[in-house]
């Protein structure tokens, strides 16, 4: 039975993964109190609970070593002066053989930085007290890289996860309603000062919700160790902000917009923050958070290299242009659960069942085994793919923050859905048109869901054309799919949104209706422009259907925004990728622009296997003449087989799904 120490288990994190912990009777949990707390758990509730009262500012190491001797994994939940111990700790852990180490970053929110500045770490804090935290987010950034750079970690001795939350975090199921603003001096109203981007939108964490994330990274170490993590539960804007302020406050509140150039001189010296931030009174002003996300919404500041979202998705440059087939270790993931962890392909089945002749279930094996095995080169596109720029070009729109590498392109190999249901259950017992193909995964918990599911018209799954590209994929690049790409088995359904390629698939039905899940009835759905929020968007979510396709697409991966470009003979290199629309494919041509869409050059299509398929994407290349200047722009289109030309803009939409504008590549400096 393992055994689990939990240093800051009194904490609001602390007591969150505490009670997670104990939800595992697998696992048996040490808190680490310091003198004078008291646990909000109560230690004869829980067997496999015990507590230790340690004096962490007096602690030494072969003391430390002796209470953690027999401990598997030390989880760090420490902060504030605690932090200092840290170091200590994990030299203790590694004396005592403990094999896994969580450093604290627990709430120390997204470093942003801005490419080729050194300085640009923040941590979102009230101005009055900026050099103080800045000087605390110093800490324990290098506490935790010196926890990551560890000797033991270095020797293979042990190992580390480090997690983060989002911009902010909290205890309620609601979206936060944050106090942390500053109070008029009538104490009547609360004011927001939003700096930078009135339009972004902030991530935040529910406790309960990172701590069960945390909770399967213990269980599942093999995708989890020596990486570094963020869990973000969902994101917040300014005017959920202040609306959920006056719901809960009964005050007023009101806006402050201040220009994003203050925040360079903030950084440099705390001192030149505006007086009504520095004059605040209250202890953790929103502002800050919003400065955090208003840098990343003008697309000048980018994520810390290295950090690792659990809805990961690539950079784009880093792919786009490269790699043909996606390799796994760059491909972006899109959960909304944890990952489930299935039996091998001998003992898990598929039941498929609904309208057909002959209900069956059928192992994993025996679909490897018993039907050809059909391979299907295609892209799987997230339907939030490019969100961000939608809601940076656009309006703000709910949903993760996704950039424009939402999407993958791969090998599939399975048996085609339609011969299992032709050759095993027996054919369908009613009029294909006028059926549904659901998917569903009964695994995990979803965010919204107990369990998971899609659907799509059956029609889509048997004719003759493009039906036969759908498959039960097994193999993903002549492979066996990994547990986050749905091992033992997922759909594959080309040109089709990836929220209906149902990963650790349990059960096919066929019926006369759509799927019942949340996110077939209540997301990825392209609702109607009139529907701004959730109260809007009410009456529209029965009446707008599913989204099924992925639109034509092409995204420029270099240059990138705000990047300086040297010319070569008065030319640029410009690179990208490009998807159809649906089942429209191939791309048959990609054309760049350089003056704002007044003339058009033709880029250059790879030639490489697959790249006239019609479900793939395609890379393509081309030179550019540009003048040397600032503020700089390049655009995109693509064309595809069937007639389909990207245009401009797409329908904004409150979901943030389907964006298929230019592909855009802007603020660049030409050298």
């Amino acid at each position: 039975m393992p055994k689990i120490a939990l240093f800051g288990a009194s904490g609001q994190i602390g007591t969150a993964i505490l009670k997670a912990l104990l939800t595992d009777p697998s696992l048996n949990t040490i808190q680490i109190l310091a003198p004078g707390t008291s646990s909000k758990v109560p230690e004869n509730d829980h067997p496999n609970l015990s507590t230790k009262t340690i004096d962490l500012t007096s602690a030494k190491r072969d003391d430390l070593a002796k209470d953690l001797a027999g401990v598997d994994v030390v989880v760090s939940a420490l902060n504030g002066k605690a932090l200092e111990a840290q170091s200590v700790i994990q030299d203790a852990a590694a004396d005592a053989g403990v094999r896994r180490f969580y450093p604290s970053e627990y709430g120390s929110h997204h470093i942003y930085r801005k490419p080729g500045d050194t300085y640009g770490y923040i941590h979102p804090a009230r101005p009055l007290f900026l050099g103080v935290e800045m000087m605390m987010w110093n800490i324990k950034n290098q506490c935790n890289e010196a926890a990551l750079h560890h000797p033991a970690i270095a020797a293979g001795k042990m190992t580390y996860t480090l997690i983060g939350c989002g911009d902010f975090y909290n205890q309620s199921r609601e979206k936060t309603w944050c106090p942390w603003t500053q109070k008029s001096p009538e104490n009547n109203e609360y004011t927001i000062h939003v700096i930078g981007s009135p339009d972004a939108a902030a991530d935040f964490t529910h406790t309960d919700d990172f701590a069960a994330f945390l909770l399967e990274t213990i269980r599942h170490p093999e995708l989890s160790e020596n990486r570094r993590l963020n869990f973000v539960s969902d994101h917040i804007s300014h005017e959920d902000i202040a609306r959920l302020l006056e719901k809960y406050s009964n005050k007023k509140v009101k806006k402050s917009v201040l220009p994003l150039e203050i925040m360079h001189k903030v950084l440099r010296d705390p001192g030149e923050a505006p007086k009504e931030l520095r004059d605040a009174p209250s202890a953790f002003p929103v502002d800050f958070w919003f400065l955090v996300k208003g840098m990343q919404g003008t697309g000048r500041f980018w994520r810390a290299k290295g950090e690792v979202h659990n809805n990961l998705f690539p950079g784009v440059k880093v792919r786009t242009f490269e790699i043909f087939y996606t390799p796994q270790d760059i491909s972006y993931d899109r959960n909304h659960g944890p990952i489930p962890h299935l039996p091998t392909g001998e003992e898990h089945t598929v039941c498929i069942d609904g309208q057909v002749r002959n209900p069956t279930t059928l192992s994993v094996k025996q679909l490897a085994t018993e039907f050809p095995q059909h391979q299907i080169i295609c892209a799987l596109e997230c339907a939030g793919n490019r969100r961000r720029t939608m809601r940076t070009l656009l309006k703000e729109v709910e949903g993760i923050d996704w950039g424009d590498g939402a999407v993958m392109n791969c090998k599939w190999k399975g048996p085609k859905l339609r011969d299992v249901l032709l050759w095993s259950a027996g054919g369908i017992s009613g009029k294909v048109e006028n059926l549904h193909a659901a998917f569903s995964c009964y695994q995990v918990r979803t965010q919204n869901d107990t369990w998971f599911g899609g659907s799509v018209p059956l029609e889509r799954v048997m004719k003759d054309e493009d039906g036969g590209d759908v498959i039960l994929a097994l193999e993903m690049n002549d492979m066996p799919l990994t547990p986050k790409h749905g091992y033992p088995i997922r759909a594959v359904l080309p040109g089709i949104a990836g929220a209906r390629w149902v990963k650790w698939l349990d059960q096919i039905t066929i019926q006369d209706h759509e799927s019942t899940n949340f996110y077939q009835k209540r997301d990825y759905k392209v609702l109607p422009e009139e529907a701004v929020d959730k109260e809007s968007a009410e009456p529209h979510w029965d009446r707008t259907p599913p989204m099924y396709d992925t639109p034509i697409n092409s995204v420029i991966g270099v240059p990138t925004d705000e990047e300086t470009v040297p010319l070569r003979d008065g030319k640029i290199e410009v690179k990208g990728y490009a998807v159809p629309n649906a089942a429209d494919g191939p791309v048959t041509k990609v054309q760049v622009s350089t003056d704002g869409a007044e003339n058009w050059v033709d880029a250059e299509i790879g030639k490489s296997e697959g790249q006239r398929n019609k479900w793939c994407w395609v890379l393509w290349r081309a030179e550019v003449d540009m003048e040397p200047g600032t503020d700089r722009a390049i655009l995109s289109r693509a064309f595809d087989a069937g007639g389909n030309v990207q245009k401009e803009h797409s329908q904004w939409n409150l979901r943030g799904v389907g964006y298929s504008g230019y592909g855009r590549a802007k603020n660049l400096t030409i050298v």
